[in-house]
C-alpha cells in the first residue's frame, strides 16, 4: 500500500518560534524526506548537503533537534522526526505513535488507549466490539 507523505507545516510553523533558522531549515527538510511512519529516508550527511549547513551548523542543529525532542535517533540507527510534524504511513499508529512520543518512547506503539478516528476505541492497537 502506498501511502501519502503528511507534513504539519501549522504545527512547524508555530514551533519555528522556538527553534533557531538552522535548526527550522534542518526540520523542514527531514519532514519532507519522511519515507515510511516517521523514519527520515537520509542520512545526516545528505541532510547536510541538501540543507547547506556546515559541519559546526549540523551539529548544533542537530543537538538542539534533539535535546527539544523533535528528533531521535532509534536503535537501528534510523533518524525519527516527531509524528505530530510529519508521517508517511497508517493513521491509526500514527496515533499511538503519539502518544508513544509524547510519554518519551520514540518508537511507534500502540500500548495505549485512544479513540480512532472513525471514533471508536482502539485498546493496545486492538479493535474493540
Amino acid at each position: 500500500m502506498n501511502y501519502k507523505l503528511s507534513v504539519e507545516s501549522d504545527t512547524l510553523l508555530r514551533y519555528s518560534s522556538h527553534c533557531s533558522r538552522n535548526g527550522m531549515t534542518l526540520l523542514q527538510q527531514m519532514c519532507n524526506f519522511v519515507v515510511v511512519d516517521n523514519i527520515v529516508g537520509k542520512n545526516w550527511s545528505e541532510l547536510q548537503q541538501i540543507t547547506g549547513l556546515s559541519d559546526k551548523q549540523l551539529q548544533r542543529a542537530k543537538a538542539e533537534l534533539k535535546t527539544e525532542g523533535d528528533v531521535v535517533v532509534d536503535t537501528q540507527g534510523n533518524i525519527r522526526v516527531n509524528p505530530w510534524y510529519a508521517w508517511c504511513g497508517d493513521w491509526i499508529i500514527r496515533a499511538g505513535a503519539r502518544v508513544g512520543w509524547s510519554k518519551g518512547k520514540f518508537e511507534p506503539t500502540l500500548t495505549d488507549d485512544y479513540i480512532s478516528y472513525d471514533g471508536q476505541v482502539v485498546s493496545g492497537g486492538k479493535l474493540q466490539r
